[in-house]
């Protein structure tokens, strides 16, 4: 992916060079002189199509030249719908935007307890680091009323992310398991991400949510749990921190496990392709 000037050096008018592309990919066209930006949307399996931005006839062609206007997003488009430049220098800068990469799921390095909520200790917290049937395990004897457990915290989960990504949404996956006895119940009471070692305060518990066999997954790939992310904070001390209600009836102890947790990070990482200068109408 390149800028091709045209010919004759004189704008505004931009010629992008594409190849053929099998992901979707953004196109931020952005005057750092004066903060305003437009952006392309390229769909996967882009052809390999030219495009050329002609910004005095605000109009978007490729190398056939069809109209491509469809490309743009009408709620970031700024720089296309005032004159795009002022007096003197601008700084112009073409920034490829590919669609949402993810880190992980990973497993955690790190396991342990939490007692800043709930009274019934979990046994073998380590277990949630290896993706088996031997998970950590709470059990509580409530005579039919609700006993909740400490945080169960997995950490240092090997996520990569690139310096200078936009964190699009975070995921949290486990598996669990459950002694069942009758009319007893374990559910999932708190679900929340640790950021500098710290548990946070939004939650992802849905209320009623039975802890069982099958995986379960809270956040989302667009859900950034209220919070606002960098690169830099998903390192050793990011983590998930999961708390349960164990309802057992009298008589009778209800118990419970978490097999594994994992958690996914989605991200878009920014490439700048291009920077000019645009001065008194020249590239």
């Amino acid at each position: 992916m390149s800028l091709v000037l045209p010919s004759n050096a004189r704008g505004p008018i931009l010629d992008l060079a594409l190849p053929a592309m099998q992901l979707a990919v953004d196109l931020v066209v952005r005057n750092k002189t004066t903060g305003k930006a437009l952006r392309l949307h390229l769909p996967a399996e882009w052809d390999g199509s030219d495009l050329s931005l002609d910004f005095r006839r605000r109009t978007v062609t490729d190398s056939s030249g069809a109209d491509r206007s469809s490309l743009l997003d009408i709620s970031e488009n700024a720089l296309w719908a005032v004159d795009p430049m002022v007096a003197g220098s601008n700084e112009i800068e073409i920034e490829s935007v590919r669609a949402a990469t993810v880190a992980g799921p990973n497993l955690p390095k790190a396991a342990n307890v939490d007692g800043s909520t709930g009274t019934q200790e979990w046994s073998e917290p380590g277990n949630v680091k290896i993706e088996d049937t031997l998970g950590a395990q709470v059990s509580g004897t409530s005579d039919g009323k609700s006993t909740q457990s400490k945080y169960l915290v997995a950490t240092d989960f090997g996520l990569s992310i690139p310096t200078g990504a936009t964190i699009k949404g975070i995921v949290g996956k486990l598996r669990g398991n459950r002694t069942s006895q009758p009319g007893g119940a374990v559910t999932f009471a708190r679900v929340r991400l640790l950021k500098a070692g710290v548990i946070l305060a939004p939650d992802r518990a849905t209320a009623g949510l039975n802890v069982t066999a099958s995986e379960r997954e809270f956040g989302g790939t667009g859900d950034l749990w209220e919070n606002a992310w960098a690169a830099g904070d998903f390192d050793s001390k990011f983590g998930i921190a999961i708390a349960v209600n164990l309802v057992a009836s009298t008589g009778f102890t209800e118990a419970a496990a978490i097999d594994w947790v994992k958690t996914a990070v989605y991200y878009q990482d920014p490439t700048i392709i291009a920077t000019l200068r645009w001065e008194k109408g020249y590239f």
